[in-house]
């Protein structure tokens, strides 16, 4: 039994292990949550996924794997590995083009995500509203008959433009082409 710590490193149930922001903690201690957030060891927190986690609450871990709240261990790579786990993102990577969940695109989104909505409110705000929204979304277009050339737009016109645009600095443009697609999306599949 065991767990991926904050750096990724693999760590036995009862050992002490990395936070979020890279800090050494020991057993019992409180961290940093993956949205940057102080927590007391006996509260609840942003798990790696951006989901709220009450203590003693299950959790995707560093790595992305899903951890009960007892042992830390056991659970798949997401909820359901058919739906990119309610991720429109994921889904656009991992089911549709292939990719690994850990790929250059997902990593940079990710830490982009982490670091944005730490600092940010309004961001923490939006991407509390996308963790509520996606997996709808997600849904829906697995429903949809054009499933395929949707999540090639997600990917080439939301994925590859965000990450292309971040790493070369323009990070608001790129919260600005995330935030665009992520309300046309919405518009399409949740407005009834």
């Amino acid at each position: 039994m065991g767990y991926y710590d904050g750096k990724g490193y693999w760590r036995e149930d009862g050992e002490g292990g990395y936070d979020a922001k890279g800090y050494w903690r020991e057993p019992g201690e409180g961290g940093y949550d993956s949205q940057g957030y102080w927590r007391n060891a006996d509260e609840g927190g942003y798990d790696s996924e951006g989901y709220w986690r009450d203590a003693g609450e299950g959790g995707y871990d560093s790595e992305g794997y899903y951890r009960d709240g007892q042992h830390r261990a056991g659970g798949n790579k997401s909820d359901d590995s058919s739906s990119g786990g309610g991720c429109y993102i994921t889904t656009a990577c991992v089911e549709y083009k292939g990719l690994a969940d850990d790929c250059h695109e997902m990593t940079v989104l990710r830490q982009f995500r982490d670091k944005l909505s730490a600092e940010d409110e309004n961001l923490h705000v939006l991407m509390e509203e996308y963790y509520e929204k996606a997996p709808r979304i997600v849904e829906r277009i697995n429903a949809d008959c054009d499933r395929d050339s949707i999540l090639a737009d997600i990917y080439e016109n939301m994925v590859l433009k965000c990450v292309n645009l971040m790493e070369s600095g323009n990070v608001e443009e790129g919260v600005r082409v995330y935030l665009d697609n992520f309300r046309a999306l919405e518009a399409k599949y949740l407005t009834e």
